[in-house]
């Protein structure tokens, strides 16, 4: 699975400064054009011409399916939507669900998330984060690069090997592969890496691919769509300095504020866990949902019985 932002300032505008304290800490591991990276940032439209093909447009804005495809939301999944541009943007959707300006809330979205990115530092992280990134900044054989599209090197050399070798890819993104240097490069090409419109940041454990990370921006909001951590690397704290790394570029990008990372597994507590020491914790994030007139009592007496997982994919409460 891939995924990939742009890596650089628009227009000859100057990158926001990152507080020297965090930069200091991490610049002599990693290289220079790294700790300069800012993340591509792309405009709705053209998230959807790479990602969501499917979405549709109405009133502006674009939107795509959810819960079972029952329901709308925006493709960006942080986007405040003015009351003029909500309404049920396909014919056959139960309703639809966002952030919209000016109207009570009536449900939630439970989400990692980073809101305060402008704000961010290393010292507001939960103090075992911050040991296990010592420790990597520290250790000589960890070192972080920013793969380019006119050389990517060990990220086609090795990528597909590293993903073929992470029980998280084979258990959620690709079950039966294909594992091959063809289909990871095909991949980078139709995620937009080699456009500039993905940025990757990849993690090195004695000059080996250990890691990667990608990610790009919609608007004022961030999106880490991936981290791929090879099983035999876990262990080297090589997955928190990616995110890191990513959290950093993303706050030197000049009119990004907060960053996504996914939303919140109830049945993987770990990795909820995992993600809120990193800066990114579980937040319930205030939504309205509206049905299509005479659907509101039936979800809520009836649907909330039986399938109580739309009830809670819809509305983000039991």
């Amino acid at each position: 699975m891939f995924f990939y932002t742009p890596s650089g300032p628009k227009n000859g505008i100057r990158p926001k400064p990152v507080s020297k304290d965090s930069e200091l800490d991490v610049r002599w591991s990693q290289s220079e054009e790294v700790t300069a990276s800012t993340v591509p940032v792309l405009t709705e439209l053209r998230y959807v011409q790479l990602r969501r093909p499917r979405a549709v447009l109405f009133k502006g804005r674009y939107w795509r399916r959810a819960g079972y495809g029952l329901f709308d939301v925006p493709v960006n999944p942080l986007a405040v939507i003015e009351q003029n541009e909500a309404s049920f943007p396909r014919t056959g959707s139960l309703g639809y669900r966002a952030i919209i300006k000016g109207t009570a809330p009536n449900a939630y979205q439970h989400v990692h998330v980073l809101m305060d990115l402008p704000n961010f530092k290393i010292g507001n992280l939960h103090k075992d984060a911050r040991y296990h990134l010592r420790k990597s900044i520290k250790d000589p054989d960890i070192r972080v690069i920013k793969p380019s599209p006119v050389n990517p090197g060990i990220l086609i050399e090795q990528g597909a090997e590293l993903q073929a070798k992470s029980s998280a890819v084979r258990e959620y993104y690709y079950p039966s592969g294909p594992f091959t240097r063809e289909a990871f490069e095909a991949g980078l090409k139709h995620s937009g890496f080699y456009s500039g419109e993905l940025l990757i940041f990849a993690g090195l454990v004695k000059g080996k691919l250990a890691a990667f990370i990608a990610g790009l921006a919609i608007d004022d909001t961030a999106i880490g769509e991936t981290l791929v951590i090879g099983d035999l690397y876990r262990a080297t704290d090589i997955g928190s300095r990616l995110v890191l790394t990513f959290t950093q570029a993303c706050q030197r990008t000049v009119g990004v504020n907060q960053i996504y990372s996914s939303s919140v597994v109830p049945s993987r507590p770990g990795i909820s866990a995992y993600k809120g020491r990193m800066g990114f914790p579980a937040t319930a994030v205030p939504m309205t949902v509206k049905l299509r007139p005479g659907l509101e009592l039936f979800f809520h007496s009836v649907v909330k019985k039986v399938s109580p997982g739309l009830y809670y994919k819809s509305y983000g409460k039991v």
